[in-house]
């Protein structure tokens, strides 16, 4: 996932080291199991808080979902929720 993001970080005149952020940001919410349903709330709350608080942060998840889309069964965690 890397090199598409710092693709997109160069894209977008983001500020260098926007893409090794997002994508930490992103590993570290992807990586709690879902059958931890509290952990895994909270991680991913704290992802998009990020997201929220950080304009190029956002930016850069927006250009991502934008160019690599995910299929929807892989956007549907097991509760049923739909990850953005």
């Amino acid at each position: 996932m890397e090199r598409p993001l710092e693709h997109l970080e160069r894209q977008h005149n983001l500020p260098p080291g926007t893409a090794r952020r997002f994508k930490a940001l992103y590993d570290n919410a992807s990586r709690v199991p879902e059958h931890e349903e509290v952990r895994y709330a909270m991680t991913w709350d704290a992802y998009h808080e990020a997201l929220d608080s950080d304009p190029n942060l956002a930016v850069i998840a927006n250009a991502y979902a934008q160019s690599y889309p995910l299929p929807l069964h892989r956007r549907i965690d097991a509760t049923g929720t739909v990850i953005f």
